[in-house]
């Protein structure tokens, strides 16, 4: 099965996610490190804070991506990116 179609075969919650994070990994302007994704996946429309009760799990997030996400160990942080340039 191709990779998108096994991401959108997904519950709804993990689809979102996984949007969330290839479109905040394509228009971010520098890496992105784990420990900024998780916070903004967290966030809910409405939400006037950061709800840290909500950070998702690290493993969950990037399984919701069907294997087109990955995290690098660059200089002591977790760099998270597409797995090949030909997933952008």
């Amino acid at each position: 099965m191709d990779t998108l179609p096994r991401i959108y075969n997904q519950e709804r919650k993990k689809v979102a996610q996984a949007e969330q994070v290839l479109c905040m990994i394509k228009c971010v302007m520098r890496p992105l490190q784990l420990s900024e994704l998780l916070p903004l996946i967290a966030i809910r429309p409405g939400d006037q804070e950061s709800n840290m009760a909500a950070l998702p799990q690290a493993k969950t997030v990037l399984s919701a991506c069907g294997g087109l996400v990955t995290v690098e160990h660059e200089d002591n942080n977790k760099i998270v990116k597409v797995v090949h340039y030909t997933a952008e």
